[in-house]
């Protein structure tokens, strides 16, 4: 990570602990984070993070939604995790998730 300076990265099935620990470790490179309140996400950004939430969309599926500031300009991010679909009901969860992701873009 240190070598290819990414500008965002979104880590995903990260827990509180380890949300810490890149903090700690990545704090020099990328010194803003959030982490959403469900679904594991977890931002780490060397660009400024004007807000952050999570958002399940009415999906059932954790969502994170943030604007950051790119050369002074508002970007929306949203980093996801849809459900794998390798049994019936991840399957239709994820197909639920997908078109409210969709229309929310």
């Amino acid at each position: 990570m240190r070598l290819e300076r990414p500008d965002i990265t979104l880590f995903i099935e990260a827990d509180q602990n380890a949300v810490n620990n890149l903090n700690t470790g990545l704090k020099n490179i990328l010194p803003y984070s959030f982490k959403s309140p469900g679904g594991g996400l977890a931002l780490l950004s060397r660009l400024a993070i004007e807000d952050a939430r999570g958002d399940n969309l009415n999906a059932k599926n954790t969502n994170l939604i943030a604007t950051l500031l790119i050369n002074n300009q508002p970007v929306k991010f949203i980093g996801t995790h849809p459900f794998v679909p390798v049994k019936p009901s991840t399957f239709h969860r994820r197909n639920l998730h997908l078109p409210v992701l969709s229309d929310y873009i």
